[in-house]
């Protein structure tokens, strides 16, 4: 597939080889994102008795760990592909920005809900407009505001481009769910490691206008 401003098959390409260069790193990072999220469920097979507020501020210390965690996840994607070597310190190293991140995605939820509302047309246009988001805010260590409004100025142009790398990758990680579910530690890293190579191009395309 060719866009206007970057080949998604090339994006998606060099997903692949960026994640098959540090495929136990991130396979060692969804172990761990998925054993945390997996404890709430553990607590009440083991304990069903157990109180039910108890149950509700385990369930959100988890919430933020996992939330944490993810950010590390995309935190390391970006070291691969600026080159760098991710580590395992980069697994709890978000917890400063945990709470900007939070407020990020509930705005970003909220921008393509009332899209789908509105039709399908503008939630895909809003949608790949303000996708960047995440990268911009750990990359930069901007808001959530400032976040959203570069993600918005990256994207000016190439936002159907945008969206076609996004449909690439989540296909990517439903073929690998397809694969007796394993395959999904694979695919997922490929498709983030895909989205965040176009970030970076974006980014630099931006700074050099």
């Amino acid at each position: 597939m060719e866009s206007k401003g970057f080949s998604v098959g090339e994006m998606v390409k060099k997903g692949w080889r960026l994640m098959r260069r540090h495929t136990a790193f991130f396979v060692g990072f969804l172990l761990v994102y998925f054993i945390l999220s997996a404890i709430p469920h553990a607590i009440v097979a083991v304990f069903p008795d157990l109180n039910e507020w108890l149950l509700i501020a385990i369930g959100l210390v988890v919430f933020v760990l996992t939330l944490v965690v993810w950010i590390g996840f995309l935190k390391a994607a970006l070291k691969v592909v600026d080159g760098k070597r991710p580590t395992y310190k980069d697994l709890f190293s978000s917890f400063p920005i945990v709470v900007q991140f939070f407020i990020a995605w509930i705005i970003y939820s909220l921008v393509v809900i009332v899209g789908f509302i509105l039709l399908v047309f503008p939630a895909a246009i809003w949608g790949s407009r303000y996708f960047l988001w995440p990268f911009v805010m750990i990359d930069k260590g901007t808001g959530p505001i400032e976040s959203l409004a570069l993600s918005g100025k990256m994207t000016m142009g190439v936002k159907w481009d945008v969206f076609m790398v996004i449909i690439a990758t989540w296909l990517v990680m439903l073929l690998g769910l397809m694969v007796i579910f394993v395959g999904w530690f694979f695919a997922l890293p490929v498709a983030v490691l895909a989205q965040v190579s176009m970030y970076r191009m974006l980014e630099s395309q931006y700074k050099n206008v």
